[in-house]
């Protein structure tokens, strides 16, 4: 299973404050909730790694709202390669 794992610099107002919470929100293109998930740190250096759904390809939409802040990212999953005889086809250039 696909993680997400964030752990970066907590503005020094968050910092201050030692513990803290941390809401993270994965929507679709469509505007569908896929994941919904709350922390609660005792650290600002504290990492979390979110366990992902198996996701379609497209892009999404991760709001990670921090002590009342919302930070919005995009996330895309990429469709995989095909794998076998057909791919090999492809590679040599045959239209296949």
């Amino acid at each position: 299973m696909a993680c997400l794992t964030f752990k970066g610099s907590i503005p020094s107002s968050i910092a201050a404050s030692i513990s803290f919470r941390c809401d993270f929100l994965l929507l679709d293109e469509k505007g569908r909730v896929r994941l919904e998930e709350s922390y609660d740190f005792e650290s600002p250096n504290e990492a979390v790694e979110i366990p992902l759904p198996k996701l379609s390809p497209g892009t999404y939409n991760a709001w990670i709202k921090v002590n009342g802040k919302a930070h919005i990212r995009p996330l895309v999953i990429e469709r995989s390669a095909p794998k076998g005889w057909r791919q090999k086809l492809r590679n040599l250039g045959l239209p296949f």
